[in-house]
């Protein structure tokens, strides 16, 4: 199991730019069915969506979450 799970976002007109983070670091991050890098990793999501995000490393068990940009989430 991760022992964490980071996410901060960074705002546009458009678009929030994510940034997942793991401890252990390296691990894969998929959203939507789609592999986009390895923790640390910023990623631009447009805003009007809900991205299911799965983090994956050899050794430990994947931790699966849903995440939605700031402009719709009340932090």
């Amino acid at each position: 199991m991760f022992a964490a799970l980071a996410v901060s976002a960074c705002s546009s007109i458009t678009e929030d730019q994510i940034t997942i983070n793991s401890e252990p670091q390296g691990a894969v991050v998929v959203i939507n069915n789609e592999v986009v890098g390895v923790t640390p990793a910023t990623v631009s999501l447009p805003r009007d969506g809900v991205y299911e995000v799965t983090l994956s490393r050899k050794g430990y068990k994947d931790l699966k979450t849903t995440i939605s940009p700031m402009s719709t989430n009340d932090f």
